[in-house]
């Protein structure tokens, strides 16, 4: 895409963060390289030629690419099966790359995923992981098959492996790091998982995306980022949900959804930018971060909001707000049609907003190059155990815990609803 597209202020110090990981480790690679390594090599049962290798868990420090580098344009995953798959490790410790281990782990529905990790008892107690620098290149065996893809390293997935297909469900979940998606093709599966916690990054840029089911971008937990930039992006349907200091952007000239959900639980951003229309938009607003969604015109908009935070919208048949606390809610260039406020309405007014509203600044992706383990500690990649389950629940309390408060409040608001109820019409 040739916009500019802008980082927000708040998120300055994880911007820093990511800028000096993907341009050079905190610490020079020892000038002597150790002896080089045989690549790991893990053999493959023949049920994979039908496919069901689809999942890569990653529980190690450093940088990860992951590629089909047999037949990057082979359209039929059946076509390039093979025996074996090879992982090629570089680095400036011979100690940390035999310590890594690689191995095949039942996964979802009949399918297995490759796991690899850092075998810990090999290792000396003082061993200093955060000096040594590490690089791990994945030849993915099967062309555009790789559905599911959770790392705690900073990881590159590039589209000769990445699942691309009407019925393909591909998810992409960072922990503690940065994983990248750059497309040069456009994606068009069944369902599209984006998912970042503590101060992971999501990044996902293509020409297009498409789902024909559902979208889910979650960012939780410290200054976690999901961002997708594409000039096309349809969906049946858009779960946005942020927590904590969590964001989220949606970059798009075209944004066509006939679906969509925003929840707020935090003080971060929610934004949607540059054009475009859903059927419905639902907006939850628990925390003290914003909601831009001014430049999405949308037939109808319900509006939930207990917290402080501010909600944007613009335009549209309908707004129906639910509003209790001291959160603002504004449009851009004019109001829905019609305008109900069910309970108390915002104690300022809905007025016309001139904010500009914070957009995202396209991080590079980072080189094939070992990366100094400068973030995150050999205990604390150890202590994840199976990450994508520890993320998740982690998630889903938070989440739980927000709803309960969403339901305490809900009986005297309905209440209030009996006794007194607003409805304005357009203004002119």
């Amino acid at each position: 895409m040739q916009d500019t597209i802008h980082r927000p202020r708040h998120h300055a110090s994880a911007s820093s963060r990511h800028a000096s990981s993907l341009t050079s480790p905190s610490r020079a690679p020892s000038s002597v390289s150790p002896p080089p390594l045989s690549p790991l090599v893990v053999q493959l049962p023949p049920s994979t030629a039908n496919g069901v290798l689809r999942a890569l868990l990653v529980h190690l420090p450093g940088r990860v690419f992951v590629r089909h580098a047999a037949d990057p344009d082979a359209d039929d995953v059946n076509a390039t099966a093979a025996s074996s798959m090879t992982l090629a490790l570089s680095g400036d410790s011979a100690l940390l790359m035999r310590a890594i281990v690689a191995d095949l782990v039942p996964w979802r529905e009949g399918a297995i995923a490759l796991n690899v990790s850092v075998n810990m008892s090999s290792l000396p107690p003082t061993f200093d992981v955060d000096g040594a620098s590490l690089l791990v290149d994945i030849d993915w065996p099967l062309a555009r098959s790789l559905a599911y893809v959770s790392s705690t390293a900073e990881t590159v997935v590039d589209e000769s492996a990445l699942a691309n297909a009407t019925t393909a469900k591909v998810a992409l979940v960072a922990v503690n790091n940065s994983l990248f998606a750059s497309l040069a093709t456009p994606l068009t599966i069944h369902s599209l998982s984006l998912e970042s916690s503590d101060k992971g990054l999501v990044q996902l840029e293509a020409p297009a995306v498409t789902t024909s089911g559902t979208m889910h971008l979650t960012a939780s937990c410290g200054d976690a980022v999901v961002a997708v930039a594409a000039d096309h992006v349809a969906a049946k349907n858009v779960c946005a949900t942020a927590m904590h200091a969590g964001s989220i952007y949606v970059a798009s000239h075209d944004v066509a959804v006939r679906s969509m959900v925003s929840t707020m639980a935090g003080n971060g951003v929610i934004s949607y930018y540059d054009y475009g229309t859903c059927g419905d938009h639902s907006i939850t607003m628990l925390g003290s971060g914003d909601v831009y969604a001014g430049s999405l015109h949308c037939n109808d908009t319900s509006v939930y909001s207990i917290g402080t935070g501010h909600v944007v919208l613009d335009g549209g048949h309908s707004l129906t707000a639910t509003h209790l606390g001291l959160g603002h809610l504004s449009y851009v260039r004019e109001l829905p049609d019609v305008v109900a406020h069910i309970g108390f309405a915002p104690r300022e007014g809905m007025h016309r907003v001139d904010k500009a509203f914070e957009k995202w600044s396209l991080v590079a992706v980072p080189p094939f190059a070992p990366k100094a383990n400068d973030e995150t500690g050999l205990s604390d990649v150890a202590s994840l155990g199976a990450i994508s389950g520890a993320s998740t629940t982690w998630m889903m309390t938070d989440f739980e815990a927000m709803a309960a408060l969403t339901v305490l409040v809900v009986v005297p608001m309905a209440m209030w609803t009996y006794v007194r109820r607003r409805h304005y019409s357009r203004v002119a």
